[in-house]
């Protein structure tokens, strides 16, 4: 088994697992630091941008927003899921 300071670039992408951090807290709320804006929002689906090809969003039902600063993001609602995608 490799410890951490063995995995070089190759095997783990550091800039992907520091570059934001978020957090489900008892499925009614979502915590995310370092996200790069909103792009979409409805009361199902919240969609933020984490770079120019990735996108977290939050599914769920009842979700608004409430609070949005330049890089922290707290989602209230009934969280069903998390999703990080990787986009054109």
């Amino acid at each position: 088994m490799k410890e951490v300071m063995d995995f070089d670039e190759k095997d783990l992408n550091m800039a992907a697992l520091t570059s934001f951090k978020c957090s489900i807290i008892g499925g009614y709320a979502f915590v995310l630091e370092g996200h790069k804006g909103l792009k979409s929002f409805d009361a199902q689906k919240i969609e933020f941008k984490q770079n120019k090809n990735s996108l977290i969003s939050v599914v769920g039902l009842n979700l608004t927003i409430k609070q949005l600063t330049k890089s922290y993001a707290l989602v209230l609602g009934n969280i069903t899921g998390v999703n990080y995608e990787t986009v054109g």
